[in-house]
């Protein structure tokens, strides 16, 4: 499913910014989303994403008893988390494809959604691939959080609802009076990010109103400015959300 950059746009955010990006976009404007589920038949659950040329696969394995443990109470998490070493211009080493503090992003932004307590004694495995990336890191990690929820989903794990992610990053703008000001780009690229200091990602339940992990990294000149960027980013996790959850009942129809 494909929602162009009309739909996604956040009309009362696209008004006050009059700043337009090379790829054409205002400054709080994502890019489209494209999501597709079902793509890996071995798996209990899959999804390829896309946002502009960033491209990311997850595939979901389980739920699945667990033998030779301890009892618990609650089903255990697994999140690995990849860089294909084709992903990025700079190619990677063989050593250096596996990212643990997005896995641990995503694991922290999943936790709160799933119904845990209903799967004693289980694991779930959940893998991510970046196939190809042009956005932060924090990107990668938002966009693997919302793939992961679909394919948690159409695996059939019982969750609260479905977690989706945004990310923005500031930029220093020409100053216009004695002082360089703040400009939040919403869903960088990877050259805006490149030329960032300061970035923000929020993931959650917005089915619910939940914030389950926000992420704030580098220093911020306005109080005011990160509170609307934040709530920029929940009404982009949102619109997300509405994507994610016709992909998935699209399916079953």
């Amino acid at each position: 499913m494909n929602v162009g950059e009309d739909s996604m746009a956040v009309p009362c955010i696209a008004q006050k910014s009059p700043v337009v990006r090379p790829d054409g976009r205002k400054a709080e404007e994502p890019r489209p989303l494209y999501l597709q589920t079902g793509i890996i038949p071995s798996a209990s659950g899959s999804t390829l994403l896309e946002s502009g040329h960033t491209k990311i696969v997850c595939s979901v394995h389980g739920p699945r008893q667990v033998r030779g443990r301890h009892y618990a109470g609650k089903a255990e998490v697994n999140v690995q988390f990849e860089m294909a070493p084709f992903s990025e211009k700079e190619r990677r080493s063989s050593r250096d494809t596996e990212a643990p503090v997005p896995a641990a992003l995503i694991q922290q932004a999943l936790l709160p959604a799933i119904r845990l307590d209903l799967l004693p004694k289980s694991s779930i495995d959940v893998h991510i691939t970046v196939l190809d990336s042009d956005t932060s890191m924090l990107g990668c990690a938002a966009m693997g959080a919302t793939a992961a929820s679909a394919a948690l989903a159409e695996a059939g794990v019982q969750m609260l609802g479905l977690v989706t992610g945004a990310t923005a990053t500031a930029i220093s703008t020409l100053p216009s009076t004695n002082k360089a000001q703040q400009l939040w780009l919403v869903d960088p690229t990877h050259r805006e990010y490149a030329d960032s200091h300061s970035h923000l990602m929020i993931c959650g339940l917005p089915a619910l109103g939940m914030t389950t992990c926000y992420v704030l990294q580098g220093s911020v000149d306005s109080m005011n400015a990160l509170k609307h960027v934040s709530n920029t980013l929940t009404q982009v996790t949102t619109k997300y959300h509405g994507l994610v959850a016709q992909s998935l009942y699209n399916e079953h129809t």
